[in-house]
């Protein structure tokens, strides 16, 4: 594990699936530690992983009971990041080129480079496409284990076709952009949401009308125009 991996998993980050519903710190309430765990509902991994409707069901709770566990635990689970990323944590993904650029232009953290664009990381003198894109692999992963919380929430439907919606905008941008592996990764997250979700792969397009008209040429146009005939489209008139 190298020394970035260690800043992300200090040990009071917990997995919630190790976590004794009995060892939580302030303590869950007696009654409904006895319940749950009469139920077979041990860790706090078992409760996320239920839905409301299975812990209804269990002896002695309510909804108002499901309310209260969920507002409970999430307090006592509670998250945050660790600190800010430095760039010298990333020495294993950035080469120490690349850091020593950075340093140069005044960035000293991964938060700082991220919200910088593109266009102002080419502006850096001696860095390129091939070096933005280095970059932003090494620093954009790095920072999203550093403030994902663990225990994500469930995305509502809704969230979910946004989140498709953005990802295919995002690849077809990288791909305009000629970065390909970002496209690549982006619609991986697409099918693993939206498995149906049309590609160049599954998708034939039918050839346009309009390409497939012969482009006048100079000779055409000016025979056209010494004619009198008019090839432009007109409304109403079914084009060929």
């Amino acid at each position: 594990m190298t020394a970035v991996d260690d800043a992300f998993h200090p040990d009071h980050l917990k997995d919630p699936d190790d976590v004794l519903l009995t060892e939580l710190d302030p303590p869950l309430d007696s009654r409904l530690c006895r319940l749950l765990s009469q139920a077979g509902y041990l860790t706090v991994g078992d409760v996320v992983a239920a839905t409301d409707a299975e812990l209804t069901s269990v002896h002695g709770f309510g909804r108002f009971s499901v309310r209260l566990l969920r507002t409970e635990l999430d307090h006592r689970m509670s998250w945050s990041p660790v600190r800010q990323l430095l760039l010298d944590d990333l020495r294993n993904e950035l080469t120490p080129r690349l850091a020593q650029l950075l340093k140069r232009e005044g960035f000293q953290t991964a938060e700082e480079v991220a919200v910088i664009t593109n266009d102002d990381l080419l502006g850096i003198r001696m860095l390129g496409r091939p070096s933005l894109h280095t970059i932003r692999r090494a620093t954009l992963p790095a920072l999203a284990m550093n403030y994902t919380n663990p225990r994500p929430a469930r995305p509502t439907t809704a969230q979910a076709r946004e989140f498709v919606s953005v990802l295919a905008e995002l690849a077809l941008y990288a791909e305009q952009d000629q970065n390909y592996d970002l496209a690549r990764r982006a619609r991986l997250l697409i099918q693993s949401f939206a498995p149906e979700f049309p590609d160049r792969a599954t998708v034939q397009r039918a050839p346009s009308p309009s390409l497939e008209m012969r482009t006048p040429t100079g000779a055409d146009t000016a025979h056209g125009e010494a004619s009198g005939h008019d090839h432009s489209p007109r409304e109403g008139k079914a084009q060929p």
